[in-house]
């Protein structure tokens, strides 16, 4: 299109039509709108520890991953509105029940509700003296609750093993009465945590944790002639890569922990480390019939020597004994008195 010779009113008349035919044209002039505000919905709170089975009261804690939030919450499981408690501080669980919680703050919205479930069962410590399941099948194993994530298992899984009943009350109270006669580990009765259920394992990797923490009570006999191990056996990509925990041990189970030679300390606690082919192996300096575990700590640690990627996966977290031989291959009774988990 020419223009040259347009004069000068001209000029502005061509101004004016080509205006009117333009969204927005000249100063508040036009039918452009302005869009609305995107809103951005809060995260849903969580919770720690995490909802689950315990054999005592909990102190929990409510967080939310946006400063400034006011989160809302109830303790009967029903949905919290802003009428619902807010929360200052720790709330104590000492019977099993359900926690909820929203998080709200100015210039969004509210989050989803998020829901955890507490189940706090007194015996799951103690001497099991009333079992109520047991098993002398090599691969007997039952659950514990309905989501599949509490085992416990007889675990009898070397084929010239002897012979073992396993007696259990709950996944933290139970014995073992076994007969071996060998010179390496035959069996291994244990607690099983399979995360996020045994049906739908979890998918989060050793990066994606900000604790996984146990503890653990045991009786066993270090009579002359007993040959064992008290374990954790830690399991990564669904059975993929094998991390030991040793606490105790008794007879020629001790030849493992003096190969150990390189030193580190988890959560306040000497250890020693050995790699023993595929399978990564702690030793505790000082022996314990009961403590805590800092797992988390001992992967973040494997992870920092290569020797486990932080996208690698914990799958399956068992706690047991490692059963080689016992006194003048006579029955020995192996009892544990406490297993518990917490992953967040």
């Amino acid at each position: 299109m020419r223009i040259e010779g347009l004069t000068l009113a001209r000029l502005s008349m061509f101004g004016i039509l080509v205006c009117s035919f333009m969204a927005g044209c000249g100063s508040g002039s036009g039918s452009s709108t302005t869009p609305p505000p995107v809103t951005t919905t809060l995260p849903a709170p969580t919770f720690n520890p995490a909802a689950g089975t315990y054999g005592s009261s909990q102190s929990v804690t409510i967080g939310d991953a946006t400063a400034g939030t006011i989160i809302y919450y109830t303790t009967d499981g029903s949905t919290p509105t802003t009428s619902s408690s807010v929360y200052s501080g720790a709330i104590t669980v000492s019977s099993t029940g359900t926690l909820a919680a929203i998080a709200k703050e100015s210039g969004y919205t509210n989050s989803p509700a998020a829901q955890a479930v507490y189940t706090i069962q007194s015996g799951l410590t103690g001497e099991c003296t009333s079992p109520v399941w047991s098993s002398s099948a090599a691969n007997g194993e039952d659950g514990f609750d309905e989501s599949g994530i509490w085992w416990v298992g007889n675990d009898a899984w070397y084929s010239a093993h002897g012979p073992q009943t396993i007696y259990a009350c709950n996944q933290g109270s139970w014995y073992a009465v076994s007969t071996q006669t060998g010179s390496a580990v035959e069996t291994y009765p244990n607690t099983e945590y399979d995360i996020g259920g045994r049906s739908s394992l979890s998918t989060e990797p050793i990066s994606q944790y900000t604790s996984i923490t146990s503890t653990f009570s045991e009786a066993f006999a270090t009579t002359n002639g007993n040959n064992w191990d008290a374990a954790y056996d830690l399991w990564m990509n669904d059975w993929g890569k094998e991390v030991m925990i040793w606490n105790q041990w008794s007879g020629a189970q001790a030849y493992w922990p003096g190969l150990s030679t390189q030193a580190l300390t988890l959560d306040g606690v000497p250890y020693h480390f050995y790699k023993n082919g595929s399978e990564l192996m702690f030793f505790r300096d000082t022996q314990v019939a009961s403590g805590s575990v800092d797992i988390l700590a001992a992967l973040n640690w494997l992870v920092t020597q290569g020797l486990l990627n932080s996208t690698d996966v914990p799958t399956q977290l068992q706690y047991g004994v490692e059963i080689c031989a016992t006194p003048g291959d006579s029955p020995e009774m192996f009892p544990v008195t406490g297993v518990t988990f917490s992953v967040q």
